[in-house]
């Protein structure tokens, strides 16, 4: 029996290397900017590795003498071909039912979306101008079947709904900076220490992985200040928030930093306006309520009401975290010794 070629098996021992420590972190990746869940394409990682293998087999003195980072850059290109190349073929295999990818509640007369007359970009996306051209269709009508595609092969908007979530909390989280870098908040619980770049980065990360489609719009349009090439100064905290709010009109937090930003900018009415509608959220705390409330009276004149507000909240309340903290800072004499 013939020895095993050296050189085959270090190149080999490199892709073992590169499979265990980089492959499931670049998949999550390119997941993350396809807007995708992170196991979306654990489907093909054994197709993947096959195809490097042959890579190693094939070009085993090439891989071996190449620097790590070059060898690490030839595999990312080559997986990134190839996953274009398997998920189109996934496409059109027998096993899915093709009726399932036109099916819609248009009426019969209405032509499919034929799979052969899709064209793709590079990185993979539906190319809706050449597609548009093909068909002789107008864009409305391609992304309406492209939209009821997509819900025929099961996706029912979760993962998109919960990154619209992050989005929505990722504004109020610059928001909330801004308001407490300019010194405009006076609250009773220890505030992190602003850090605006960050925010900025995240949201221009998120900016770019929505992908583009029509349910996707009210997200992509808040977005769209971060993701201009060119930067240009955020938008005032009252307008980051009125954004968050339009994406995630049930979190309390987004409306209790819009109370903060319109009592900063003396809007009273605005602020008691921001109010009533957190107190609507399923998800806000009492004790913030209560506070937030008592803001709202000493913001009319009426100190003494506030402070009556938070003693009856703290009658029913007695081990709210929030209000203990409130009345440690407002009122020491009355804090729990």
């Amino acid at each position: 029996m013939p020895s095993p070629d050296p050189t085959r098996q270090r190149a080999l021992a490199h892709l073992e290397t590169f499979v265990r420590r980089l492959l499931p972190g670049a998949l999550a990746r390119i997941a993350a900017w396809k807007g995708q869940p992170r196991g979306w394409l654990s489907p093909w990682r054994d197709d993947l590795r096959q195809e490097l293998a042959v890579d190693c087999l094939s070009n085993a003195e090439l891989i071996v003498g190449l620097e790590q980072r070059e060898r690490h850059r030839r595999w990312l290109r080559l997986i990134e071909r190839a996953l274009r190349r398997l998920r189109g073929d996934g496409l059109r295999r027998a096993d899915v039912d093709p009726d399932a990818l036109t099916r819609s509640a248009a009426p019969p007369t209405e032509p499919r979306l034929p799979l052969a007359d899709i064209a793709n970009l590079h990185n993979g996306r539906i190319n809706l101008g050449a597609t548009r051209r093909r068909l002789g269709r107008s864009r409305q009508w391609l992304q309406r079947r492209v939209d009821e595609t997509v819900r025929a092969l099961g996706w029912d908007h979760a993962d998109e709904a919960f990154w619209t979530r992050r989005a929505a909390e990722a504004l109020v989280g610059l928001a909330a900076d801004q308001l407490v870098a300019a010194g405009q908040v006076d609250s009773v619980r220890p505030l992190a220490t602003p850090d605006l770049a960050r925010r900025t980065q995240r949201l221009r990360r998120m900016a770019r992985q929505f992908p583009v489609r029509s349910s996707t719009w009210p997200t992509r349009r808040a977005l769209a200040p971060w993701k201009r090439r060119q930067l240009a100064p955020a938008p005032g905290p009252r307008a980051v928030l009125a954004r968050a709010v339009e994406l995630a009109p049930d979190h309390a937090a987004a409306w209790l930093w819009t109370f903060e930003a319109h009592a900063a900018a003396g809007d009273h009415a605005a602020a008691a306006r921001a109010l009533r509608q957190a107190r609507r959220c399923p998800d806000l705390e009492r004790g913030a309520q209560a506070l937030a409330r008592a803001r709202l009276c000493e913001l009319r004149g009426r100190l003494g009401a506030g402070l009556l507000l938070l003693r009856r909240a703290r009658r029913r309340w007695p081990f709210d975290a929030a209000l203990l903290k409130a009345f440690a800072r407002l009122l020491p004499s009355s804090a729990p010794r």
